[in-house]
């Protein structure tokens, strides 16, 4: 072989799905240790909680940029309010509300809080674990719909690279001609990637057509209509064949083509 194993599996693992796989991979494993971090966070508050009274001392608004560009503006609504811990000492707080309590609430107004006792300045409105555990159950969704979409993603393109990378090493060598060069069309459709089509004759003369993996047009434009290929194919089911696009067993090509030129002067 004139290519290592390694450097040919790359050869067709490299692409816009491998990319895809391993970056949709590395982002939901980072929203899932966020999120892994979070839970601890919240199962320690749960765990420590003590329920008292506070008083309302002011409210204030302040304006979040949210939406998937980040531009669209929400208005958050903040009351602030002040309470004492179990040892006395007077601590502030705030927490986001609706924009109707918001609007309904006035300083002095009683408030039910809960503080975390390892650590009193720590505080959230009362009755607000639901709302915050489902919140952290929707981001494990998310990470994990994205780590297992890229694990999927990346695994599929493993796979199908070492079955190419196998037959090319494998395969019955074959005379195969170039029927064109094309757009890839396939249903999941990656921009600016082209396919070799080509043809050719096993060992029993029947005639088989196959396709090359998507790849840039700088590594499929050298191929034209009419150029000869060599082709290795599972003798067992010629159906399953490969395009040997990178020259790796190029010299059997050109033997073939010594033997099919002997053949004919014999003829």
């Amino acid at each position: 072989m004139n290519i290592t194993t390694i450097r040919l599996r790359w050869l067709y693992m490299r692409g816009v799905f491998w990319w895809m796989g391993l970056a949709f991979t590395l982002i939901g494993t980072a929203v899932l240790l966020v999120v892994f971090t979070l839970w601890q966070g919240e199962e320690g508050f749960a765990a420590n909680a003590l329920q008292v009274g506070a008083k309302v001392t002011g409210k204030k608004t302040h304006i979040e940029k949210t939406g998937k560009k980040g531009t669209t503006p929400r208005t958050a609504y903040l009351l602030v309010y002040t309470y004492q811990d179990s040892a006395r000492q007077e601590h502030e707080g705030s927490a986001e509300v609706s924009a109707q309590t918001w609007g309904d609430t006035k300083s002095g107004d009683d408030l039910t809080i809960e503080y975390d006792r390892t650590n009193p300045a720590s505080s959230r409105l009362a009755g607000s674990e639901k709302r915050i555990r489902w919140g952290l159950w929707g981001m494990t969704g998310l990470g994990s719909l994205f780590a297992t979409a890229g694990v999927l993603m990346a695994g599929s393109v493993w796979i199908a690279s070492g079955r190419r990378v196998q037959r090319i090493r494998t395969g019955m060598p074959a005379v195969g001609v170039v029927e064109a060069v094309v757009e890839n069309d396939s249903a999941l459709k990656v921009p600016n990637t082209y396919r070799v089509l080509y043809q050719f004759t096993d060992e029993r003369n029947a005639t088989w057509k196959g396709r090359g993996p998507p790849q840039a047009w700088s590594r499929t434009g050298r191929w034209k209509a009419g150029d000869v290929i060599l082709v290795l194919y599972d003798p067992q089911n010629p159906d399953r064949n490969e395009a040997d696009l990178f020259e790796v067993r190029s010299e059997e090509l050109a033997a073939l083509q010594e033997q099919t030129e002997g053949d004919a002067a014999t003829d």
